[in-house]
């Protein structure tokens, strides 16, 4: 469990350096993903680790319970358990999400680009300007 929580730590400050809205030296959109998928494989690894931790404690609390040579105290499962498994299931999430951001680089450019304001990069253009009229003259409204 102490090695969950150390990777946790870590992955929350490994993905806010991820980030694109933090300007940290000069590093590039690439290696910002990459950064980001770093954080999102040690959240993985934090949740895993904190899902054997407390499945292991929960089969502890199991054995014990119905151990009829036991001889001390038996505990039940709790809700400390269960928040435990939610935790570690909404890290792997969260890691696997983060993962899912970062892109495949592609070595061939999109067919098609939108632009919105010319259609001079040969993509098509979404804005497109009315016709003008030809006798419309002093009163022409913009």
């Amino acid at each position: 469990m102490i090695i969950s929580l150390i990777l946790g730590l870590a992955s929350i400050v490994v993905s806010v350096l991820g980030l694109k809205c933090i300007k940290i030296g000069r590093t590039s959109e690439k290696v910002k993903e990459q950064i980001a998928l770093s954080g999102g494989l040690l959240f993985i690894l934090s949740g895993v680790f904190s899902l054997i931790a407390v499945s292991w404690y929960a089969a502890r609390v199991i054995n014990d319970f119905y151990d009829p040579f036991h001889s001390g105290m038996k505990f039940e499962l709790g809700t400390g358990l269960f928040l435990g498994w939610v935790a570690s299931g909404l890290a792997i999430l969260g890691g696997s999400l983060l993962c899912c951001t970062c892109r495949k680089s592609s070595s061939t450019p999109p067919a098609r680009q939108f632009s919105f304001y010319s259609n001079t990069s040969g993509g098509q253009s979404i804005y497109k300007a009315a016709p003008a009229f030809e006798n419309s003259g002093s009163k022409a409204y913009v």
